[in-house]
């Protein structure tokens, strides 16, 4: 089961000069321990935000075995293919902290569909 990583440490928004425009957001962060895998960047509940920044948590599969506490570096990205037309920006939560970062303007347009952490699971458990 999922559950949140420890922190977060960045967040980069693209948006895709396509049709219709679509908006790459991709967050680096911290996990507590070694082996979590499969991170994701989930939508929260956000049909009650009024102020454009749309929420996120960024979660991931913990090791199944007790693991030494180190923190280890994860990274997840996701292309939301409709971008709201109030939206504003973003903000990414995790266990210790969140951040939020605003769309700004459109950037270079790059191919990135959906990219998990720096660690497979049979790399993570073994």
């Amino acid at each position: 089961m999922s559950r949140k990583i420890y922190q977060i440490d960045s967040i980069e928004l693209t948006i895709l000069k396509s049709l219709p425009l679509e908006l790459v957001i991709s967050v680096e962060g911290q996990v507590s321990t070694p082996g979590w895998c499969n991170g994701q960047i989930i939508p929260w509940d956000n049909k009650t935000q009024l102020n454009g920044i749309y929420d996120f948590e960024f979660v991931a599969d913990p090791p199944e075995k007790v693991a030494l506490h180190m923190l280890m570096p994860i990274s997840a990205t996701l292309k939301l293919s409709h971008i709201p037309p109030n939206m504003k920006g973003v903000r990414i939560i995790a266990s210790t902290n969140f951040l939020e970062s605003k769309i700004v303007e459109a950037s270079s347009e790059f191919n990135l569909s959906e990219r998990n952490n720096n660690l497979s699971c049979s790399e993570a458990h073994s």
